[in-house]
């Protein structure tokens, strides 16, 4: 689910670096992430992704690795730390 989720941002606000590395080969096979396709590649050129939807994502990568890695959400952590401040 986090990497679809990644994939959809992506072709919604910088479809440009999304890249079907077998789109050259046949147009009617390019990529199409609401296709059903078994085996589906694509490439991501980073540097086609705008910086405000770079850090985006960045921050949902991160705060889903620090919930697999904790068990806890990131934005209950910060709520919790600041409690513990206090």
């Amino acid at each position: 689910m986090e990497l679809g989720h990644v994939l959809q941002v992506i072709d919604l606000k910088c479809p440009n670096a999304l890249e079907d590395p077998e789109s050259s080969a046949d147009a009617n096979t390019r990529m199409s992430l609401n296709s059903q396709v078994d085996e589906a590649q694509v490439e991501i050129n980073v540097d086609a992704i705008d910086p405000r939807t770079f850090a985006e994502l960045d921050r949902y990568v991160k705060d889903k690795i620090f919930a697999r890695t904790t068990g806890e959400d990131i934005e209950e952590y910060e709520i919790n730390a600041k409690r513990s401040k206090r």
